[in-house]
């Protein structure tokens, strides 16, 4: 039942994810990536929101859920093993975050 709780973290994360991917979202004030530039037009927002919700699919697919797996199985307290999803998850937003700007970066000079 403990290892609910250590993946928990990167399964939101891609079903916000996958949420985005399928019902691309308006430009917005609440919901979505929003930085200056991917608020600029309509096309920047669209594929900025693309690639932000199919990096965090992968990321989190690829590194979190195996990452959060090997922790429950060897740790028995709670708190290490929700502390590891957290820290698991955020180091993933945050490379999903360089990945989107990188990419937009690129494609939208």
């Amino acid at each position: 039942m403990m290892w609910i709780m250590g993946l928990l973290c990167p399964i939101i994360f891609i079903v916000i994810a996958a949420v985005i991917l399928i019902a691309k979202p308006k430009r917005n004030s609440l919901f979505g990536y929003r930085t200056n530039k991917s608020l600029s037009s309509d096309e920047i927002w669209n594929y900025a929101n693309k690639i932000m919700a199919i990096s965090m699919i992968t990321i989190n697919a690829a590194i979190c859920i195996p990452v959060v797996c090997i922790v429950n199985a060897f740790v028995k307290d709670t708190l290490p093993i929700v502390f590891n999803a957290l820290s698991t998850a955020m180091l993933g937003l945050v490379a999903t975050v360089i990945i989107t700007q990188v990419s937009i970066n690129k494609k939208f000079k």
